[in-house]
């Protein structure tokens, strides 16, 4: 059996961890430099991800398997701030951590991160696309347009809504952009709608060392109501590095270079899905460094993929972008000379994880509507047997940024 080799997590705090001989050093990635300022975003998007996930997650009277993209929320938003002014413009910021942040420089950090994390490894692909879809008859203001055209290459394309032809053309754009795996984001076009503002984000990622094949066996996992399921378990052996929390444990697993990676956490047996989630924000995240532990570790995880749809209105009003939604409050006059309000916001997110890498795209739309119309010391052995509900993330080292975060409480394939 091949040693498989797992990076520490990706995320900032975790730079100071030591890497074993096998796993890709920094010298062989290509990082990410972020300002202080810029750094700062990226943990607030971090804190973002985290509230966000918490929400979703307890809004489901079941567990559920759940995927979310908070970086694409994160850009979609960021697009359509550029429209917005007053308190609307204040609740965006302070939700997503843009802080005192001018638009300016919220799109320049978001550029950075778009352009960057498109070339950082050749063992993955991030593809990013923006596009911004308005009505015939809306005038868009200049500054917007352009603000969204040279920070997001957003495609602004003026379009007779009425027709059936704009609905092919939108879901045709999502279909593209995320390789025919989420071929429509919406089911109809809405008589009432006057912009679209769509994010999409496609992550091909393989492992730095796949699983073999031949090691993948029959096993059971017992999902979130107690019941047992005969699923495809991937094993592994290797020597890595494990965080331990007093109520779970997470180790990490890298894709190509190491500039990108899954982190798994697994609750220990007893606690749930949920009350590792309500542990996890950016200063917890932080601190899971200071107990980590080398060991000789063997792996249990199961394939699995999940798909997951999800309206945010209530879920953004509830962190606190409210005016927004409000036809009456909303203040989009940097945006078009029509008022407008954020009638929807919903994302359609998809993950596919296999031996040889992981697959997940992503796309979250906002809808507009007028407001009137070497050598090793000896380890410890550790078994991480991923055979009951888990939470995992996938994010870029060196600036922590989280892609997609999610948990699976019942294996499908």
């Amino acid at each position: 059996m091949k040693k498989l080799v797992f990076a520490l997590l990706a995320l900032c705090a975790f730079a100071s961890c030591d890497n074993g001989d096998d796993i890709p050093r920094k010298k062989d990635r290509t990082d990410i430099p972020l300002t202080k300022s810029e750094q700062a975003l990226a943990d607030a998007g971090n804190d973002f991800a985290f509230s966000l996930f918490r929400r979703v997650s307890s809004s489901h009277a079941q567990p559920s398997n759940i995927i979310l993209s908070p970086i694409s929320v994160n850009y979609m938003m960021s697009m359509l701030n550029n429209g917005a002014t007053g308190k609307t413009a204040e609740e965006i910021s302070r939700v997503l951590g843009f802080g005192d942040s001018k638009p300016e420089e919220i799109n320049a950090y978001n550029q950075k991160m778009i352009v960057a994390s498109a070339d950082l490894d050749p063992q993955v692909t991030v593809h990013t696309a923006n596009s911004i879809w308005v009505r015939d008859g809306i005038n868009i203001l200049p500054a917007f347009r352009e603000s969204n055209e040279s920070y997001y290459k957003a495609s602004v394309r003026n379009l007779d809504f009425s027709k059936p032809d704009a609905l092919k053309q939108i879901n045709g754009w999502t279909s593209k952009n995320t390789d025919g795996r989420i071929p429509e984001i919406l089911d109809k076009v809405n008589p009432n709608a006057c912009i679209y503002l769509l994010n999409a984000i496609a992550f091909r990622g393989e492992w730095s060392t796949p699983f073999e094949k031949s090691d993948t066996n029959k096993d059971i996992f017992t999902d979130a109501q107690g019941r047992e399921q005969e699923v495809q378990m991937m094993n592994a052996s290797f020597q890595g590095i494990v965080c331990e929390h007093e109520k779970f444990r997470m180790l990490s697993r890298s894709y190509g270079n190491g500039a990108f990676s899954m982190s798994i956490l697994l609750p220990d047996e007893g606690v749930t899905n949920a009350e590792v989630i309500a542990l996890l924000n950016v200063q917890s995240w932080k601190q899971l460094p200071q107990n980590r532990n080398g060991y000789q570790i063997h792996l249990k995880l199961p394939r699995f993929a999940a798909s997951y749809d999800i309206n945010l209105n209530d879920v953004l009003q509830s962190l606190g972008i409210v005016s927004a939604f409000s036809s009456d409050a909303a203040d989009f006059s940097k945006l078009s000379t029509t008022r407008i309000f954020l009638s929807r916001a919903l994302q359609k997110a998809r993950i596919e994880v296999d031996e040889e890498g992981t697959k997940a795209e992503t796309v979250t739309l906002g809808e507009g509507w007028a407001s009137s119309p070497g050598p090793r010391p000896e380890m410890q052995k550790m078994d991480f047997f991923v055979n009951r509900p888990f939470i995992y993330l996938i994010s870029e080292y060196s600036t922590g940024a989280i892609y997609f975060i999610g948990e699976v409480n019942q294996i499908k394939f």
